[in-house]
C-alpha cells in the first residue's frame, strides 16, 4: 500500500485582493507574473519535494499531474502539446517513471489512480503534482469573484506496510450552479483572458455547501467506523477567515503540518469537485515512519 510520505508547495510572490460574497472579508489569491507558466511552478514544487525526501528522480515510478490551467507549457492556444506530466518527466530526467495526466482532477482522484497502478505494477514511489497558472489566461467570475490561486503543490506517496489509504465516498451537491469555463478569443495567441470562470454562487450557496458537507462527513465517519476525534482537512475554495484563498493547495499544506510533527496518524481529506459538484472523503494514514 501507499502512504503520504512527504509534501511540498510553491507559490508566486505576488498576491491580488478579490471580493467576497458577504463583503465582510477581504481575501487574496496568489497570482503569476506575465512570464510564468504552470510547468515552472510544478518543477519548483517537485524539486523541493525530492530534496526534502532525499530522493533521486530515477527512483520515481509514476508521475501523476492535474491542472485546470491552459498555460501549462506555453502562452498560446495554438500550441498543441502535452500537459504537465510529460514535460516534468523530461525536465527531471525521471527515466524510470510512467506518467499520467488527469485534467482537473482532485487530489483524492489522483491518489486513487496512483494506488490502483501501484498495486498492479509494484510501484514504490509516486509523485502527484497540481499546478495552476490562471492569472494571465483566465478571468474570474464577475458575480462571485471566484478564481483559482496560482502555484503548485506535490505529494510523495511511498510504500507502506500498513493499510494506509482507504475509503472513498461520493455525494453529489444539488441546487447550486456548477463551475463553467467559457473560452474567449480562441484565435488570439497572447491577448489576456482567453477563457473565463463562471461560478455565480452567493453566500446562501456557500452555506448550503457547508451544511451538505457536514452531513456527508458525518455519514462517512459512521459508515467506516472512523473515530470522531480524527482530524479533517478540507480544500479551501471560498475563503472564510483565511487571509489567502489557496483552493485545493490547502490539503497538501495541512498534510505537511502532520508530517512536520513526526506523528503517525489517520486523517480524513474532504474535497469538492468544482465541475461535477461531487463531494469525496478519504481516510489516509500520514507519517514518515509507517
Amino acid at each position: 500500500m501507499l502512504k503520504v510520505a512527504n509534501t511540498s508547495s510553491y507559490y508566486p510572490p505576488n498576491t491580488k485582493e478579490i471580493g467576497n460574497f458577504n463583503s465582510r472579508i477581504n481575501n487574496r489569491v496568489y497570482v503569476a507574473s506575465s512570464n510564468e507558466l504552470a510547468i515552472n511552478f510544478a518543477e519548483k514544487a517537485i524539486e523541493q519535494l525530492l530534496e526534502s525526501a532525499n530522493l533521486k528522480a530515477d527512483s520515481i515510478d509514476l508521475i501523476v499531474s492535474t491542472s485546470l490551467t491552459i498555460d501549462h507549457v506555453a502562452c498560446s492556444p495554438e500550441v498543441i502539446g502535452p500537459r504537465l506530466a510529460y514535460p516534468i518527466h523530461k525536465s527531471l530526467n525521471a527515466i524510470n517513471a510512467m506518467v499520467l495526466d488527469l485534467t482537473a482532477s482532485s487530489w483524492g482522484a489522483c491518489i486513487d489512480a496512483a494506488r490502483t497502478l501501484a498495486s498492479q505494477m509494484q510501484f514504490k514511489n509516486v509523485i502527484i503534482v497540481r499546478s495552476e497558472c490562471t492569472a494571465n489566461s483566465i478571468s474570474s467570475c464577475e458575480i462571485s469573484n471566484f478564481r483559482i490561486s496560482d502555484g503548485a503543490a506535490a505529494l510523495l506517496l511511498s510504500e507502506s506496510k500498513q493499510h494506509a489509504i482507504s475509503n472513498a465516498q461520493y455525494h453529489v451537491l444539488d441546487n447550486i450552479p456548477k463551475l463553467k469555463i467559457r473560452v474567449k478569443n480562441k484565435t488570439s495567441a497572447h491577448e489576456p483572458f482567453r477563457t473565463e470562470f463562471n461560478y455565480p454562487i452567493d453566500i446562501n450557496g456557500i452555506e448550503y455547501i457547508t451544511k451538505k458537507q457536514n452531513e456527508a462527513l458525518k455519514l462517512f465517519f459512521e459508515t467506516h467506523n472512523i473515530p470522531s476525534t480524527t482530524e479533517v482537512f478540507f480544500d479551501n475554495w471560498f475563503g472564510n477567515n483565511d487571509d489567502v484563498i489557496n483552493g485545493t493547495f490547502n490539503i497538501p499544506e495541512k498534510l505537511n503540518q502532520v508530517l512536520d510533527s513526526n506523528d503517525c496518524k489517520e486523517i480524513v481529506i474532504g474535497e469538492i469537485d468544482l465541475s461535477t459538484l461531487e463531494m469525496s472523503f478519504r481516510s489516509l494514514t500520514v507519517g514518515k515512519n509507517i
